[in-house]
């Protein structure tokens, strides 16, 4: 059998020998003699551990060092970045009023809707330019009616219409585009009809007589008699609205020839202008010229925008107003 050193950090080791006592020398007193001990028991060492025994370590501190540095960096970044994104969105809400109660709606801020969301476009101003042609028909710029200056009685211009306005506007559909104005007048300064009529000699009560005149818009001038029929009266006031159609239609050309030429004051001007208007009534409204009308329709090649061809025939240019 072996006998193995015994392994000076292992917690088991073999029982120790007894020793011998030393010598003692020979005049050594009695008591300091070495008595023979008794073997010792082996007892086991709790607080030894296998193998070699460790030394105590130490724990280095640079690690807590670097958390606290981290720490201090993700504080100082978190900070910056809420910081601005502050300065972003404060920004978008600035003119945002909140009631109590309520919160914004996000689509009234167009830097926020979201990319998916159309925009409507801005809506064109629709506001109607000031012309020569919208002040006429608006009476802008207009003749104010003069009071009339005679004391001839007026009469009722039909039983179930006493005003011919309310005839002339019920009895035309286009009335609700462009309504006119029918003014009861004796006065040659402005009605030029009855002016004829009165230099040829005729009785007041015989005649009836109206005019369209541009310088006082949507008015039309007439004039009837006590003797009138009442066909003759209705056809009197149909034409002059014929008129105002052919100045509402044509409104640059006929504007064009009395600003720049001599048109209207010509023999030529005038005649046109009563074809125009008598031809209107014939060929496009059906109505029948009674007999003995000073201004009948004898042209035979009629057609809406006559008027505008004999214009510009003339030699007027046309203008836009």
């Amino acid at each position: 059998m072996t006998n193995y050193p015994p392994n000076p950090g292992s917690p088991y080791q073999q029982p120790q020998q007894p020793q011998q006592p030393p010598q003692q020398p020979w005049n050594a007193p009695p008591q300091q003699w070495n008595t023979p001990q008794q073997p010792q028991q082996w007892q086991p060492n709790p607080q030894q551990q296998w193998g070699a025994p460790t030394p105590p370590r130490r724990t280095p501190k640079w690690p807590f060092v670097l958390v606290g540095v981290l720490l201090v960096v993700v504080l100082v970044v978190s900070l910056g970045v809420n910081a601005l994104w502050n300065a972003m969105t404060s920004s978008l809400t600035d003119d945002i009023e909140v009631s109590e109660g309520t919160l914004p709606d996000p689509y009234d801020d167009p830097e926020i809707i979201p990319d998916d969301t159309e925009i409507d476009p801005i809506p064109e101003d629709t506001t109607p330019v000031s012309t020569v042609e919208s002040d006429w028909y608006n009476h802008k710029n207009t003749l104010a009616i003069p009071a009339d200056s005679t004391n001839y009685p007026k009469t009722a211009f039909r039983s179930d219409y006493p005003d011919a306005t309310d005839w002339l506007n019920s009895f035309w559909e286009q009335a609700d585009t462009h309504p006119v104005r029918v003014v009861w007048s004796s006065d040659p300064a402005v009605n030029c009809g009855i002016k004829l009529m009165l230099d040829k000699g005729e009785s007041m009560n015989n005649i009836v007589g109206g005019c369209y005149r541009p310088e006082y818009g949507r008015v039309i001038f007439i004039f009837w008699g006590n003797n009138v029929p009442q066909y003759i009266k209705e056809f009197v006031v149909n034409h002059e609205y014929s008129h105002f159609i052919t100045t509402f239609l044509y409104f640059d050309a006929t504007h064009s020839a009395s600003v720049s030429s001599d048109y209207w004051q010509s023999s030529q001007g005038s005649a046109d202008f009563e074809q125009d208007a008598t031809c209107r009534q014939n060929k496009k409204w059906d109505w029948q010229t009674p007999d003995g009308f000073s201004s009948p329709c004898t042209t035979s090649n009629w057609t809406e925008g006559w008027i505008l061809e004999r214009i510009k025939n003339y030699g007027v240019t046309v203008e836009d107003y």
